[in-house]
């Protein structure tokens, strides 16, 4: 009996699934600012987990105070029509910045992300239909 075809399997339509919703989150994140933000009202002190402008990030800033709430977040980006669209939609893959007043962050371009998962899922992918094949 011969293997099924890709558009039969279930991890090929899981892949298309992932690579959706991450092409979704990119276009929208160019958009939006959305996130989790949690920390003490006066903002001097929190941890912001989110995406804005092409990237996914994660930033520290100081120790959660007394009373940390937590925010999520959405606030429409003010971005400028002028500049370069290219560097726009296809920022610096991994971007790390840690301040002396104790501020951290670190960010992952969505096409970057998108490219870790492309790369695993389609060498199995390719993977499994040579073994199924030679099964056969």
């Amino acid at each position: 009996m011969p293997p099924r075809p890709l558009h039969r399997w279930k991890s090929f339509w899981l892949g298309v699934l992932v690579v959706v919703f991450l092409g979704w989150a990119w276009v929208r994140s160019m958009k939006y600012n959305d996130g989790i933000l949690y920390g003490s009202i006066l903002g001097a002190e929190w941890l912001y987990l989110g995406q804005s402008r092409g990237d996914v990030g994660f930033a520290y800033g100081g120790g959660i105070g007394a009373s940390p709430e937590l925010y999520v977040v959405c606030i429409p980006n003010e971005m400028p029509l002028a500049g370069d669209v290219f560097k726009r939609w296809f920022p610096t893959a991994i971007n790390w910045d840690g301040r002396e007043d104790g501020r951290r962050s670190i960010s992952l371009a969505h096409w970057f992300l998108i490219l870790l998962f492309l790369l695993p899922w389609t060498t199995w992918l390719v993977w499994r239909s040579r073994r199924m094949k030679m099964l056969d």
